[in-house]
């Protein structure tokens, strides 16, 4: 027990050196006691009341500056989505596993909470705060001198935990005291020692299958098996399969498992059908919930959908210039237009929670798709004349005079418009299109006439372009956060290029810094 004292405090200053126990046995052994042999005969000659004189008593061992570990400061557990995970202590820098280690069963790492992890536990916390602090570049570094200064003031401010992330909350909170803008990159939580971060070993089937501090890491290497397991184990009694309509009653947001675990339940697109499947994490069933009600839609509004492609309201020209873009691969602007459309009426919708709910929204939708998609094609219809107008000013003229700007445009028009991107492109973003292909024609009619201002402006939108291209070459998740970061610079190339056209929010490099950092 005083051992597990050193652990947690991370100093050998509970337990007295061996040579207290050496002379506490010495004192009561006879000098012919020399050998394991005449130590058992002595032993076996001894009453029980003479044997307890050679039971040490639990102040002996400890030191008389000895300082425990309280139990607030180290908990024995850490609770995440209803499961208690037991804490191992371990002291020994030397040791892969040194610092807080605890031990998640496979089909339960989905539900760790990386915030939360990242409170560690209250007596390394302090430890912690003062060590990202270190970690911050020189400028913001130097504005939070001393580290341990303002590392107590955030504690005094925040507490030792909070429903809120770690660095979030740094982020925040250390902006308002400095007057700095301190993002969530700033902060390298990977360069830290080993024991302030929590060591977490995956189980499965009593045996250790993965181990590491990083819970991404982790969850990249077996988040999908990992969600079959809890799907298997916690959900089998929310498993549906083949209905074609909601009839199963009240569909609740979340539920507690047999095993004690916080669950999602959602409807899953089974393409000709839906199913019922319980989640391990709150986004993938909001993302699971949006296909199947999709699906849902699509099999209650038949007429509907039948009318609409072949009445999509795209128009010839438009339809040949993306039929272009396909290169022999298969393409259906009509319905690649009217899927994107239903999506967006349901992300703007209530979310159904039961079978009244659905019909509500089955009523708006069958009341507006139509309209909608009439609205659409006219903005679409925009859109492929705008590329065609710019992609006829990328000629081999631009590529011989002006190679720079022609890989630049071609890399931008290539990630604006191509086969099946009316599927990829939220509708609001594609109403926002026809501005982004005017400014392209813009900025290379202006092109000849000042050349030197264009490579200026390209100067400036070049760093961040070159992180959202590297970013997909690394074939890295395509996220919400990078999403709204690519459109923000589509408008920051708006407001280089052609003013005049105005942009949808405000844009500035600082604002790209900030949408970055949350990528």
């Amino acid at each position: 027990e005083l051992g597990r004292h050193e652990q947690k405090r991370r100093s050998h200053d509970v337990l007295v050196d061996e040579q207290a126990l050496f002379d506490f046995f010495d004192a009561r052994l006879p000098d012919n006691v020399c050998n394991i042999k005449s130590l058992e005969r002595w032993l076996h000659k001894l009453g029980s009341e003479s044997r307890q004189q050679l039971l040490y008593s639990r102040d002996l061992l400890l030191r008389e500056d000895a300082g425990l570990a309280a139990v607030d400061e180290f908990p024995t557990a850490v609770q995440m989505s209803g499961q208690d995970y037991q804490l191992e202590y371990r002291f020994d820098p030397r040791d892969p596993r040194d610092g807080v280690e605890f031990q998640v069963p496979l089909h339960q790492l989905n539900t760790l909470d990386e915030g939360r992890l990242q409170w560690l536990v209250p007596g390394f916390l302090r430890e912690k705060v003062i060590a990202l602090i270190k970690t911050l570049a020189k400028p913001k570094r130097r504005s939070l001198t001393p580290a341990a200064q303002f590392a107590d003031a955030f504690l005094e401010r925040v507490g030792y935990s909070s429903e809120e992330p770690l660095l979030a909350l740094m982020s925040r909170e250390f902006s308002a005291i400095s007057g700095l803008q301190f993002e969530l990159s700033d902060w390298a939580e990977g360069r830290l020692e080993k024991h302030l971060r929590f060591h977490i070993q995956v189980l499965e089937k009593s045996t250790v299958v993965a181990q590491s501090r990083s819970l991404d890491e982790l969850k990249q290497q077996l988040g999908q098996q990992a969600r079959k397991q809890f799907m298997h184990k916690e959900g089998r009694a929310w498993h549906r399969d083949g209905m074609s309509g909601w009839d199963f009653g009240e569909l609740p947001e979340t539920v507690i498992t047999p095993g004690g675990s916080s669950a999602w339940p959602a409807l899953v697109d089974q393409q000709n059908s839906v199913g019922i499947r319980l989640f391990d994490n709150p986004v993938e069933a909001a993302n699971s919930q949006h296909a199947g009600i999709v699906r849902l839609l699509l099999l209650k509004l038949p007429d509907k959908l039948k009318y609409l492609r072949k009445n999509s309201g795209i128009n010839r020209r438009a339809t040949m210039v993306y039929l272009a873009l396909a290169d022999g691969v298969e393409v259906d602007p009509a319905g690649d237009l009217l899927m994107s459309v239903l999506d967006e009426l349901v992300a703007a919708a209530v979310t159904p929670d039961n079978t009244s709910s659905f019909e509500d929204l089955l009523a708006q939708i069958s009341q507006n798709w139509v309209l909608e998609c009439s609205r659409q094609a006219k903005v679409f219809n925009q859109v492929m004349e705008g590329y065609q107008q710019a992609s006829l000013l990328i000629d081999d003229i631009l590529a011989q005079q002006h190679p720079l700007v022609w890989e630049d445009v071609s890399a931008q028009l290539g990630d604006l418009v191509y086969a099946g991107f009316l599927h990829d492109v939220k509708a609001t973003v594609l109403r926002e299109y026809p501005r982004y292909l005017q400014a392209v024609s813009i900025r290379l009619q202006r092109l000849p006439q000042n050349p030197a201002k264009d490579k200026q402006r390209m100067v400036e939108v070049g760093p961040w372009w070159q992180l959202y291209l590297d970013w997909l070459e690394a074939e890295e998740a395509y996220t919400e956060e990078l999403d709204g970061y690519r459109w923000l610079l589509e408008e920051f190339r708006v407001s280089l290029f052609a003013q005049e056209l105005g942009t949808k929010q405000k844009v500035s490099p600082k604002r790209l810094e900030q949408a970055w950092a949350c990528v």
